[in-house]
Order: structure tokens, then sequence, then C-alpha cells
């Protein structure tokens, strides 16, 4: 339950709602099964009754914005119901016999679980159909999943503590069978407000591990004056914090590679947002750890790219969207919104361009295989004559504050474009995606090409701009002619 007020907006990720205006109704609950259920209250009214006197944990017995699942159970026992840490507002969950009937249980703040989230367990009898009621406290709305399962506690890996800087740290670790010897490592790191169970089940980075045979981590940032979990990478309402993220990242890398015996030459980091950022602060501070880096959707602070030397330059790959409306795209030096000044984020790209020592650029516009998301991807490959780093773009043209393939755009799946480039840095160099004269990604080069040039021509419009000059002109022309393939 919230008690205290916080003005600050939190840059959580949009989520991918189910049809919920049919179970916007007990009347028309909708069939749930155990698991993980993905759910969002953002468009639902208020249906249920009050909760009882003796449900009230302390903030009364407000229950609002619900909606409402059926579930069959197929065995006798403690049947657990959760959004604990797995949604993006203040939750509340009740169970019933039915839509008149008897409530059997409920939660408003479960223990242990952030955001004010919630966790209730009942005693489940085999073949009965319960009512699960799932809302919010004074008719908060939002989205997450629902987790249900037989047992004393939420589903997944569990927490395991990790003691760093006079601080009990936490984070999550997948392990899959059948790995290779020193098999790589990836630390996942969740955005402001968010935490390392919603990477963990939400982002797909356990079902990869399992197909690809590497380790993945799930580590926790702490928490702030809100009681939000976050990365200390200076943001301009955290000057009273000074918690060793760098060091405590840095260290569980070399703890798990002790450990499990994962390979310090496959290394790697990756987060979203918050998480993206310190990425960023990562590669500035700790290069001598990471052998690469994969922020998404993230910036540079300007405290950060005034004070960034990294031991050894690692290769990047990063993600933006341009209509951001948190990670603001062409920056926030006025300090506008909240987090401190940060560069535009071509300009960041130029910083690591320069740093990196990765001034040739390949251009491609990549499938718009999903029309009706309303963004295209355009990736800039840089590199070196002189040796094998990378640094990849992708611009989202048309994006949001989203984990591409998630939610918002859906051409391509962050997560494996992530660990593709991530698996390549030890080979010869990573696979490119296709001709970067190939426009519209029909496979050839031809008049459909020549029209977008001609579409987009002009001095200061890139929308065509395959040589990397911020034109569309001549010089882009004579990239088609030259890749012509009719």
């Amino acid at each position: 339950m919230r008690n205290l007020i916080c003005l600050l907006v939190l840059a959580l990720p949009a989520v991918p709602t189910l049809a919920q205006n049919g179970n916007d109704d007990c009347s028309n609950a909708i069939e749930i099964v155990f698991g993980d259920t993905w759910f969002s209250t953002t468009s639902a009214t208020d249906d249920g009754p009050e909760l009882p006197p003796d449900c009230n944990e302390g903030f009364g017995t407000g229950f609002g914005s619900d909606i409402w699942f059926t579930l069959l159970a197929d065995q006798s026992g403690g049947i657990v119901v959760s959004t604990c840490d797995t949604a993006d507002y203040d939750t509340r969950l009740a169970v019933y016999t039915g839509c008149d009937g008897v409530l059997i249980a409920c939660n408003d703040d479960g223990e242990d679980c952030s955001g004010f989230t919630s966790r209730m367990t009942f005693d489940g009898v085999e073949g009965e159909t319960y009512l699960l009621r799932v809302g919010g406290f004074d008719g908060e709305r939002g989205t997450g999943t629902i987790s249900v399962e037989y047992g004393d506690g939420p589903p997944g890996s569990s927490n395991i503590d990790f003691d760093h800087d006079g601080l009990t740290r936490q984070y999550r670790l997948h392990v899959p069978e059948d790995l290779s010897e020193s098999p790589p490592l990836v630390l996942v790191l969740h955005g402001y407000g968010g935490n390392n169970n919603d990477m963990a089940n939400n982002y797909g980075w356990r079902e990869l591990a399992t197909e690809e045979g590497f380790v993945v981590a799930f580590p926790n940032g702490t928490r702030d004056q809100w009681n939000s979990r976050f990365w200390d990478v200076d943001y301009a309402f955290h000057g009273q914090f000074d918690i060793d993220d760098d060091g405590f990242l840095s260290s569980l890398a070399v703890h798990l590679q002790d450990t499990l015996g994962v390979d310090p030459e496959r290394t790697f980091v990756t987060g979203f947002s918050n998480g993206a950022e310190m990425c960023f602060q990562l590669a500035c501070r700790e290069s001598a750890t990471f052998r690469g880096f994969g922020p998404v959707i993230g910036m540079m602070l300007d405290t950060l790219w005034v004070d960034c030397e990294p031991e050894f330059p690692r290769p990047i790959i990063t993600m933006n969207g341009t209509l951001d409306d948190v990670t603001l795209f062409d920056g926030d030096m006025g300090n506008t919104g909240g987090w401190g000044a940060y560069h535009s984020i071509p300009d960041m790209v130029a910083f690591w361009v320069d740093e990196l020592e990765t001034p040739e650029l390949e251009r491609v516009f990549l499938d718009d295989i999903n029309p009706v998301d309303g963004s295209t991807v355009r990736l800039d490959m840089y590199s070196s004559l002189d040796h094998d780093r990378r640094l990849w773009y992708y611009q989202v043209d048309g994006g949001g504050h989203d984990w591409p393939g998630r939610w918002g755009n859906m051409d391509i799946d962050a997560t494996r474009e992530v660990w593709d480039f991530f698996k390549a840095i030890d080979a010869d160099e990573p696979e490119e995606p296709g001709e970067p004269a190939d426009l519209n990604g029909d496979g050839v080069v031809n008049a459909a090409d020549l029209g977008y040039v001609l579409a987009f021509w002009g001095i200061g419009n890139a929308g065509a701009d395959l040589n990397g000059d911020g034109n569309t002109d001549s010089a882009d022309l004579g990239i088609i002619l030259a890749a012509w393939t009719g």
C-alpha cells in the first residue's frame, strides 16, 4: 500500500495486454492456468465489493479497477497467487468461491514484494473452480504478470544473496543443463523501478540461454527514497546515494566466473533504460571485466560523459527510439525531465564512435516485417580497418521507450539481437543483415530502392542516407547504382 506520494514518473516499459474487456466483470471471468499470465487493468472498471475488515493490512479495504479469472485446481494443496515484483502498480488480490460466493483469501502488500505488489496463498481442493480477482489499491491501474503455482512461495528461481561494500545484494541465476566447458555469461539489468524477477520472466533471456547454451544472471538494484529499485548512475534526484554498483556488478561477474567456470573472455552485460545507462557506466569504468556491452533504450548523463575513460574499448550494441518520451532522442541538457542533463542520442553514438575508433559506417534499413507497429529500424554498423571492434546502433524510427520484440517495435527481437552480437565478438566478424543499398529489404537493389533515395532527397534529410553524411544526395545515388542488381 502506498503511504507516500511520488511526483516522479517511473520509466517502466509498456506491457502487451490481454484482451481484458472480456473479463472486466465477474460474470465474464476468463480461465487462467497454472504458470505466468500477462494482465492489464489499464481500462478496467470497478466491479467487485470492498474487502472485509479482516483484509485491512493498515491501509483500508478499497479494491477497484479489477479483472477476473477462473482457476481449476487439478490437485489438492496450497496454491500461491502472486503479482510479487512483476506488476508496475500497487496491486490487490482476492480469491472467492464464485461471483456471489465466499471470500477465501486476500492480500494487499506481499511480504518482501517490491512496489506494493501482492502474494496470497490458499488451500485448493482438486476439481474445484476458484474465482481470482486482480485489482488495485484505491483504484490504481497498471500491467504485470500474475503467477499461479502450487507451493509455499512465488515461482521461478529464488534470489541469491551476495555481500558487497557492506550491503547484502541479490541476484537470480539461470544455468541451463548440459553446458559446454567455460560457457558465456550475460548479466541482465532491469530498468528504474523494475526488478530482476521481471527481467528473468518477461524478456526471453532464460529461454534463449537454454537454447544457446550460456549462463544468465539477473542482479537487483538497491531501493531509493520512493522504494524503487535503481542503478546508481547519478540521476539528479539521487544525490544522497553513493552505491557502488560498478563494483557490485564487476565483483558478481568475477564471482560467477570463479564458481561456475564461465568464460572471462565471454562475459557480457546488457540492460534496459536505467539498466542500459548502467551498461554505459560499466563500459566507461569496468571494461576490464566485461567483454561487450548491450545498452537498450538508454542515454549517458553528462556527468559520465565528461568522466568516461575505459581501460579497454569494448564492442557495444545499442538501441534507441526516436519518439521515446522518457529518454529523449534530442537529449535534455536543460534537465527538464528531472533525470539530469544528457546529450542527444546521435551525439552519444558519435561519442562512442570516437571512443572505440570505429569510423567506417555501413547502414542497413531492416525489413519492416510488422507494419502495424508504427516504427521501422535502421542499423548503423561502425567498424575500423585497423581492428575488429564494432559499434552497432539500432535506430527505431517512430519507436518509444520499449524493449523491441517485447513491446513497441516488432521488427526485431532485441534479446536475440544483443545475444547474437555478443556471440560474434570472438568470431571473425558479426554476421551482417544484408545489402545496405537494399533499402526496402526485398533482396535486390533496383528502381524501388532508387525511389527511396529520390523520395528523401535533400541536404539534412537522412531518410535514405547510405554513406552516413546526414544527407540523401548524389553520393547515396552512387551507392545504389554501384550495387544495382535490377
